[in-house]
């Protein structure tokens, strides 16, 4: 094996795991039960969060960044932006009791679907 080899391996190896966090979006609906009860959310609520993740994924700023910094810079990024959005998600269900959660929820959930966008560019660039 060459070194070029072990290299194409490693950035395979390390494009399906970036994909594998960018794709986290596609899966809100295996927790968002869990989360509506603890949120107290009705369905309208649940889905207004889920639309929120989505569009913070399609809103295409992820390619003009992509272009501009490149691969590397852009999995940080949207590495941040994701365990922001996740994190901010844990501590809105662990600290905060409010009829005010789906604000933040929705916000939350942008921000984390932002991050999956610029994860999708860096492993499919």
């Amino acid at each position: 094996r060459t070194p070029t080899d072990a290299k194409s391996w490693t950035n395979l190896a390390a494009s399906l795991l970036i994909i594998l966090a960018g794709g986290t979006v596609y899966a809100f609906g295996a927790y968002s039960e869990a989360l509506k009860r603890k949120l107290h959310l009705t369905q309208v609520q649940l889905e207004l969060a889920a639309l929120c993740g989505n569009l913070g994924n399609y809103l295409g700023t992820a390619g003009f960044f992509y272009d501009r910094y490149g691969a590397v810079a852009s999995a940080k990024f949207g590495a941040t932006l994701i365990g922001l959005g996740y994190g901010l998600q844990w501590l809105l269900c662990v600290y905060f009791e409010s009829d005010h959660a789906i604000e933040f929820l929705c916000v939350f959930c942008f921000v984390w679907g932002h991050g999956s966008g610029y994860l999708d560019c860096a492993a499919i660039g």
